[in-house]
């Protein structure tokens, strides 16, 4: 769910509750520092009645590159997702990674951000951390958006 950083909309709080009301087990994880999903959120995801979230483990980086990197590492290490097939969208627009997230959710694998123009740093650390268990890498928009360079960088890592 999308948030600003400083209020949890009804719409989202109805739509959670809808979504995981009477399930006690669940766990909530808020992506990103308090700049940018704030403590405020947090409380009011606390406050909400009826959620039966046990609680929430936020998963953050210096910016949005470190970022997904963390929620890819942390996934795989704790949260069972796939390191099989990671997917590369630009960290400068949000349409490619919005939808591809979709994606890679229902396939249990990460979505790393990178600059669109050249693979970061933090994207690069993961795919070659994991390079023995990726088989696919899928680059989310074209080369317009992820430039020939980065899918260049990143299969050099792979292959």
């Amino acid at each position: 769910y999308l948030t600003p950083p400083d209020h949890l909309p009804e719409e989202v709080a109805t739509a959670l509750l809808a979504t995981y009301g009477g399930n006690p087990s669940n766990h909530g994880y808020i992506i990103g520092g308090t700049a940018v999903v704030s403590e405020a959120v947090e409380d009011e995801l606390d406050d909400i009645d009826g959620l039966p979230v046990a609680g929430y483990m936020r998963i953050w980086g210096s910016d949005r590159y470190a970022t997904s990197a963390a929620v890819a590492t942390i996934g795989y290490d704790g949260l069972g997702m796939l390191m099989s097939r990671p997917a590369l969208a630009t960290g400068e627009n949000f349409p490619d990674a919005l939808a591809g997230g979709v994606l890679q959710g229902d396939d249990c694998s990460p979505l790393l951000l990178t600059r669109g123009t050249s693979l970061s740093p933090e994207a690069a650390e993961v795919l070659e951390d994991y390079k023995d268990m990726i088989y696919e890498i899928r680059y989310l928009g074209g080369t317009s958006v992820l430039a020939p360079a980065v899918r260049t960088a990143a299969k050099a890592l792979l292959w």
